[in-house]
């Protein structure tokens, strides 16, 4: 992606600025303080509502920078009384996660409500990277009007076998 953000005047509110790289090499620079509920490595996270965590793009790679399941960019911005419509002209806010009060998302997308719409699953790995042997704890997020789940199966090698199934199995930890 581009080159970030440098901020020399004013303030960011409810941005994501991750996945960037430049001549510096920063997602952003300038002052850290003057970014509120907003996402990027390199501010402070949980200071003025910021997350220094992955927002979990649908797919960065790809230019789909709509919030993921599970993105801990939704339902975590401020709400602001001039901002009513998302990039998609989406209404501002929805409460995209199901649980506690409506907040607009971070970013320029707004999450729908995950009760409505088709059935989708996603999933999320922590930590994302490391040395062998590492556990990694797997967390599966899902949205659409029916996520009534009996069964889950996990393949982690894509070999076509179930490594791990069952009932109630949506958090897993699988070591590498």
């Amino acid at each position: 992606m581009g080159a970030g953000v440098h901020r020399s005047g004013g303030t960011l509110t409810n941005c994501i600025v991750y996945g960037n790289s430049g001549p510096s090499g920063l997602n952003f620079s300038g002052t850290a303080t003057s970014a509120a509920y907003s996402c990027a490595p390199e501010l402070t996270h949980g200071s003025q509502g910021n997350t220094t965590n992955n927002p979990l793009f649908i797919s960065l790679a790809t230019g789909n920078c709509q919030l993921g399941t599970g993105s801990p960019c939704i339902d975590t911005g401020t709400n602001l009384v001039s901002v009513t419509n998302d990039l998609l002209r989406a209404v501002r806010p929805q409460n995209g996660d199901s649980i506690g009060e409506t907040n607009v998302d971070m970013g320029c997308y707004e999450m729908r409500d995950p009760g409505a719409g088709a059935f989708t699953v996603s999933f999320t790995g922590t930590p994302t990277y490391g040395f062998t042997p590492m556990q990694v704890v797997f967390t599966a997020t899902l949205m659409g009007a029916d996520t009534n789940v009996t069964w889950w199966g996990w393949d982690f090698d894509n070999n076509g076998t179930w490594d791990q199934a069952g009932s109630g199995l949506r958090v897993v930890t699988n070591t590498y």
